[in-house]
């Protein structure tokens, strides 16, 4: 498999790049490679190409390239809206949802959220980057500022289907996502341990997010999200 490397920006009109630091070391200390030796970039905006390395130091690698290809999003788009819970939870959840195709996480407080007084949107960037170099992806989901369930149902569009995981009152997800068909978009809400609140359920129905089951065992929130995650993409994907 080739060596993958996340950049910012992959300009199709530039022929050449200067890689930083980062990506120095991981190439030259290492991985041992060389000059002469192919990588693949890629934007996370689905921009990627074929590279070939040119010189490297221990503060860069400059790399040449002819053609960028640009692969077209995952479909449908997925919207996770995950309540906070650990890091050490947290952090997995923000891998798979790259490697799983997810659009965009939303992380959100709810009332039994675990939250830290600095939450950490740089590192879950590098997770989604690990993933993505990973699994081969050249798309990385949104990561959206962290909002209370309140603010983010008053803002949410409600023109798309929109789920919410739940542990009572809630139909078989499987049965819900076949009777509504074929979307291109779609919202999945995973609570924290210890689910959403009654109150935040309701919430919910009143702005026509379905309550769904994801089976008979109670599971742990990150696990939850994934499946979730994994689910719609089995279905649509």
């Amino acid at each position: 498999m080739s060596t993958r490397c996340y950049v910012p920006a992959l300009d199709p009109a530039s022929k050449t790049l200067t890689l930083g630091r980062d990506i120095a070391h991981h190439v030259a200390r290492v991985l041992r490679m060389g000059v002469g030796d192919a990588l693949v970039l890629f934007d996370g905006q689905g921009r990627s190409t074929s590279a070939t390395i040119m010189s490297l130091s221990k503060q860069a690698v400059d790399v040449s390239y002819e053609s960028v290809a640009v692969d077209p999003p995952p479909q449908p788009r997925i919207t996770l809206v995950q309540s906070l819970i650990k890091p050490q939870a947290m952090d997995p959840v923000i891998r798979k949802a790259c490697e799983l195709g997810v659009a965009c996480v939303q992380p959100v407080i709810t009332e039994h959220s675990v939250v830290r007084s600095r939450e950490r949107p740089d590192r879950w960037q590098k997770a989604m980057i690990a993933a993505a170099e990973q699994c081969g992806t050249n798309w990385l989901p949104a990561i959206g500022e962290v909002r209370s369930w309140s603010e983010w149902l008053s803002a949410r569009g409600a023109d798309e289907p929109a789920y919410i995981c739940a542990l009572q009152d809630a139909q078989p997800f499987k049965a819900v996502l076949r009777e509504a068909g074929t979307t291109d978009r779609v919202t999945i809400c995973v609570g924290p341990e210890g689910d959403f609140t009654a109150d935040e359920l309701q919430q919910a129905r009143e702005q026509g997010i379905v309550p769904v089951s994801l089976g008979e065992l109670t599971l742990r929130a990150d696990t939850a999200a994934i499946m979730a995650a994994a689910v719609l993409r089995y279905e649509f994907g």
